[in-house]
């Protein structure tokens, strides 16, 4: 009888399978030298921790012998505004992170587990951190001797994009271009469906008003940027709300208990400005390897990421 480890044995006997993990190995390498070269600190994260709702998806969770829970966390979130906060203005690090969400049908993209390039900075600006974004991809094209996009990456809104495109991630390839790059920016901060309000990144992206209510949330943008290779997300992030008593406001005006943010708005007394992002490695590998799923980007993709 197979097992999922098994099959995923027969999986890394592939010789193709294991040219790509050379690749994905490079392309971590050369990831890690960027933003090294650019003063970031790798730092590592605690995998297991408290529960917070930082998005709608649903949580994946441990149990200890003694009972306690412990939830796997989708990002490294609070642990990196923390840093932020405690003074470590550039870090860095390869995170495993978790997801329970409705996998689409004929999806080839999809991991519960995945690995992350996880970055925060010290910033007032996003555009600061989309050239960081850019710098690490220049690292990677090069180490691969694939052509560099021109910089900056062009830039196109978000609600343009759906309005264009039918799509906030659309697939701009000229006639023989390998790699094409694009940031959508500006998302919305919620959008109303089936009468509720649901915030459309994290809530802890910063809207670009200073006025928050129910009201006016499915009206304002937020400071927000994907960056989408050949037609699919690869990266995405935001400044943060860094003022406790705003990232209250929000909380409260998309329907959540501020109380159950304990945590965070603690780590935002005295916090600086700060943004980041994170870029999904399995992803991108897939991207630049040019293959159909992310299985061939992935050593165990039957496990645990099935």
């Amino acid at each position: 009888m197979s097992t999922p480890l098994l099959a995923d044995l027969a999986h890394l006997r592939s010789q193709r399978v294991r040219g790509n993990l050379v690749i994905r190995d490079r392309i971590r390498r050369a990831a890690r030298s960027a933003l090294t070269e650019a003063g970031f600190l790798e730092v590592d994260t605690p995998v297991l921790g408290a529960r917070i709702d930082e998005y709608a998806a649903g949580h994946l969770r441990a149990e200890t012998a003694s009972g306690h829970r412990l939830w796997l966390a989708q990002s490294p979130q609070l642990y990196k505004q923390a840093l932020i906060a405690a003074g470590l203005e550039r870090y860095f690090q390869f995170a495993h992170c978790f997801r329970d969400e409705h996998r689409e049908p004929g999806r080839t993209d999809y991991l519960r587990e995945f690995v992350q390039l996880d970055v925060e900075m010290r910033t007032e600006s996003s555009i600061e951190i989309m050239a960081v974004v850019e710098h690490v991809l220049q690292g990677v094209l090069s180490t691969l001797g694939i052509p560099v996009p021109s910089f900056p990456f062009p830039r196109l809104d978000a609600m343009t994009a759906m309005r264009e495109y039918g799509s906030d991630r659309p697939d701009l390839r000229g006639e023989g271009e390998e790699v094409s790059c694009l940031w959508v920016v500006d998302f919305p901060v919620a959008r109303s469906s089936h009468g509720t309000v649901e915030l459309e990144r994290h809530p802890m992206a910063r809207p670009q008003s200073t006025s928050v209510t129910k009201e006016n949330l499915t009206t304002l943008r937020s400071h927000s940027f994907d960056l989408v290779v050949n037609g699919y997300e690869i990266a995405s992030g935001a400044l943060r709300i860094h003022d406790p008593a705003a990232q209250s406001e929000l909380l409260h005006a998309a329907g959540l208990d501020p109380a159950a943010f304990g945590d965070l708005l603690a780590i935002l007394e005295n916090c600086p400005p700060h943004g980041g992002f994170g870029l999904g490695l399995d992803r991108l590998t897939m991207q630049l390897l040019g293959v159909e799923s992310i299985a061939d980007a992935t050593a165990f993709p039957n496990g645990f990421g099935a």
